[in-house]
């Protein structure tokens, strides 16, 4: 049976396939449903075994759903400072982008800022200054994944994250024409997640 630990890519994230049965597993925990190997599903399992069981299963699915929610910023180079939160990140084949923020950011509190660059060089941001995501970014959900976009200097950036399939940049002037297609080789992927876009909903980017 594949665990949790066996269904991680390469560099430490968790899979969208493992994030799936995280997710269904921890729901049918919660519900009493289900315990390490299937134990009576009516109600706790009512042995001093099958409830010891339950317990450390509940406990290895506690801590995989943290390390759903944290993992993929760990596991990214990144160009945030130690004392932000890595809202996303992605390294492409010659830099790395990352969207990062303040711990106290909040609907009316804190800032995001997108980067570009190297870990010895951040080329490019956006914001220039340390603001408010509110009206400088738009998270828009798409029929198979999400768009975080952004207007700068007559050209519009996008980053589209799909629900299968692989994070690209894409960034446009003026007339609509591509000037930019960044495919990332590795990304956090989590714009899509249900609690990334509740959290963007209060902060006033998504739509």
């Amino acid at each position: 049976m594949q665990t949790y630990n066996s269904m991680q890519r390469s560099d430490g994230w968790m899979s969208k396939r493992a994030r799936a049965r995280l997710a269904s597993d921890l729901e049918a925990v919660f519900n009493g449903q289900r315990s390490a190997r299937r134990a009576p599903v009516v109600g706790f399992p009512s042995s001093t075994d099958d409830r010891a069981e339950a317990m450390r299963n509940l406990s290895t699915c506690l801590f995989a759903a943290a390390s759903f929610f944290h993992l993929g910023a760990m596991a990214q180079p990144g160009l945030c400072t130690p004392g932000e939160v890595t809202e996303w990140s992605c390294t492409a084949k010659r830099k790395t982008y990352s969207l990062c923020a303040s711990k106290d950011l909040g609907a009316t509190t804190g800032y995001m800022q997108y980067r570009a660059g190297k870990a010895s060089k951040t080329e490019f941001v956006f914001p220039e200054r340390l603001e408010h995501p509110k009206g400088n970014f738009r998270l828009v959900l798409q029929a198979k994944g999400v768009m975080l976009n952004f207007s700068n200097a007559g050209y519009e950036y996008a980053i589209h994250e799909p629900l299968a399939g692989s994070t690209h940049i894409d960034v446009v002037d003026s007339r609509g024409a591509r000037v930019a297609d960044v495919m990332c080789l590795s990304a956090t992927e989590t714009l899509t997640l249900t609690t990334t876009m509740q959290r963007f909903e209060r902060l006033g980017i998504y739509r």
